[in-house]
């Protein structure tokens, strides 16, 4: 008659604290590190090269100032660029890297966090850089204030963002586009589209400048 085998006891081992520890660092680092979103302030390196460490733009390259611009028609402008409502690559040296960018914010979130971080920077007062007609331009923004504000200062309710206080060389370059039809003609920029038939006021580049020396008026 054979013996029938009797399973061995397998010792029971606990762990000793080291090896807790060390179990305790594997299930936090770097796996969960690396599954966290980018902050605001992550994000914002992309912007640093261009429009500077305070977001207070530089003129030389194109690049206007962010601060001061209301979070979510500054939110809408990254999410048009990508979607490739805004920038012309193979046209405009100045929008071409907004392209890029904007596409490199992996989502909405992305977008959300890096705008909320330039919305905490220190904000600053333009430079009046354009001498033009300001009592002629007064005319021509009776165009403008119905959905800008007789100030200037802008109606979310409308998606008319603020104008005072703004880059007025920035301003000149936008309303140009618009004239030219570069900006606005996009078939899902419902909101650049807007500004199509509005710009037809501005007979002229006189008239631009005009404009936005009276904009520049506004406190």
């Amino acid at each position: 008659m054979v013996a029938s085998r009797i399973p061995r006891q397998v010792p029971l081992r606990v762990p000793s604290l080291a090896g807790l520890v060390a179990l305790a660092a594997i299930a936090t680092c770097p796996v969960a590190a690396q599954e966290q979103p980018a902050s605001g302030e992550t994000l914002f390196r992309l912007c640093v090269q261009c429009h500077g460490q305070q977001g207070h733009g530089n003129r030389d390259i194109g690049a206007p100032g962010l601060t001061g611009l209301e979070p979510w028609y500054l939110a809408r402008q990254l999410e048009s660029y990508r979607a490739g409502m805004r920038g012309r690559p193979d046209q405009d040296a100045h929008e071409s890297p907004m392209v890029s960018v904007s596409r490199s914010l992996a989502d909405t979130v992305a977008v959300s966090r890096l705008v909320d971080h330039i919305d905490g920077l220190p904000d600053y007062v333009p430079q009046p850089s354009v001498e033009a007609d300001a009592s002629r331009g007064r005319g021509l923004y009776e165009a403008c204030d119905s959905c800008h504000g007789a100030a200037g200062e802008g109606n979310r309710s409308l998606n008319a963002p603020g104008l005072a206080d703004r880059d007025d060389w920035y301003l000149v370059e936008q309303l140009r586009d618009f004239v030219s039809g570069d900006r606005g003609s996009h078939v899902g920029d419902m909101y650049g589209q807007q500004m199509v038939p509005v710009s037809r006021v501005l007979t002229n580049d006189k008239a631009v400048l005009d404009l936005v020396a009276y904009i520049n008026t506004l406190p």
